[in-house]
């Protein structure tokens, strides 16, 4: 009995604070004591209680903002206390029952590079439920980072600047001018953005069905936001849209640049819906590797010549293109010191042209031949 007591008096309330990861139920959750203390709870494998350990709210913010894995928060609160606890009726509150083996001797480390998805401050069903009411196409932001946090503002500019990357990459994704209307906009102590996605063609059943599927096309990125070694293979993928990886990779270079972390969700007034988000480290990871693929393409120039007929030339412009004897279409460029030497050129007339073949960060980053610079002919 004096067992039992000395358990009783040490069992906790602690209170839901949010759920850090959902698949058919909860399985991490962020919790509080009556004191505001912090814990980390992970959902016991075949029962329907949770794994809680104490863990510093600052190793709890850098799990939420993507900057450390799961293994990592657990190796350094192993020492912490922890217990077992299982929701109350109210499904809010939890008790949890302390626990005196060690924890890695109980419980499974988690594998290493286990991020979180950065989460939404409220479910994204709200996301749903706003969609049907006004029949719309909703988008949910929530933009985070220390800085936002510590100083409990979001500026104008980066929030100008967010709806802007957004607006742009679903612009490319859908092929359609996309209105965004901020709905709900950002206030002190929130970070979230609703906006009411539209079109603004006149068939809006297409417009609607187009978006809709600019959205996917945003999932099906986002999906594969840990793919850092597979950039090359994404632009590919996406080349016959050019712009919308180069749309992309600016999204991520400003939640980069930013140190910030992006919370994404949308659903429409039919039924469909999706969550995604970019972490501040998967941000990184992919803006790295972005670059090192621009960077080792940009490097290489190779001199070339091609022959055909001279069909355009602007030498204000620097431009010009000829049709070969196989029927292609080559367009490229002439920098201004060269420029001199396009004059005198016929159309009509057939030429041997020399160029330097080198690439530039957007044709790499959209999936295109590298461009051609006129030396002579």
């Amino acid at each position: 009995m004096k067992i039992e007591t000395n358990k009783l008096s040490q069992t906790k309330i602690l209170s839901l604070v949010s759920i850090l990861d959902y698949y058919d139920r909860p399985l991490i959750i962020q919790l509080t004591d009556s004191i505001g203390g912090s814990y980390l709870g992970l959902v016991r494998e075949l029962t329907d209680s949770f794994a809680v350990i104490g863990t510093p709210p600052d190793l709890m913010y850098a799990l939420k903002t993507g900057s450390i894995d799961l293994n990592t928060v657990i190796l350094k609160s192993e020492l912490m206390p922890w217990y077992v606890a299982q929701y109350r009726n109210d499904q809010r509150t939890l008790v949890a029952q302390p626990q005196t083996e060690r924890f890695l001797d109980v419980e499974p480390l988690p594998d290493k590079g286990s991020y979180l998805q950065v989460p939404l401050e409220k479910s994204s069903n709200d996301t749903l439920k706003e969609a049907l009411n006004r029949e719309s196409t909703i988008i949910k932001l929530s933009l985070d980072s220390f800085d936002i946090r510590r100083y409990e503002k979001l500026s104008f500019d980066s929030l100008r600047t967010l709806l802007y990357r957004i607006n742009s990459l679903l612009n490319s994704a859908s092929y359609l001018p996309v209105n965004l209307d901020v709905i709900v906009p950002a206030q002190r102590g929130s970070y979230e953005l609703l906006l009411d996605v539209s079109s603004s063609i006149a068939n809006t059943l297409v417009s609607h069905n187009e978006v809709v599927s600019g959205l996917r096309t945003i999932d099906s990125l986002l999906s594969r936001i840990d793919y850092v070694d597979q950039v090359e293979d994404l632009i590919m993928e996406f080349r016959q849209n050019s712009g919308m990886i180069r749309q992309y990779y600016n999204l991520l270079d400003f939640l980069n640049r930013g140190k910030s972390s992006l919370a994404y969700a949308w659903a429409e007034y039919r039924g469909q819906s999706s969550y995604s988000s970019l972490s501040l480290l998967q941000a990184q990871n992919l803006v790295a590797s972005f670059n090192a693929l621009v960077e080792r393409n940009t490097n290489i120039s190779v001199e070339i010549e091609i022959s055909g007929l001279l069909v355009s030339c602007n030498i204000q412009k620097g431009t010009w293109g000829l049709l070969t004897e196989s029927n292609d279409l080559i367009n490229g460029f002439s920098q201004k010191e060269t420029r001199k030497n396009l004059e005198g050129l016929v159309i009509g007339n057939e030429y041997n042209f020399k160029c330097l073949q080198r690439a530039s960060r957007n044709t790499v980053l959209s999936g295109l031949e590298p461009n051609l610079y006129f030396i002579e002919y």
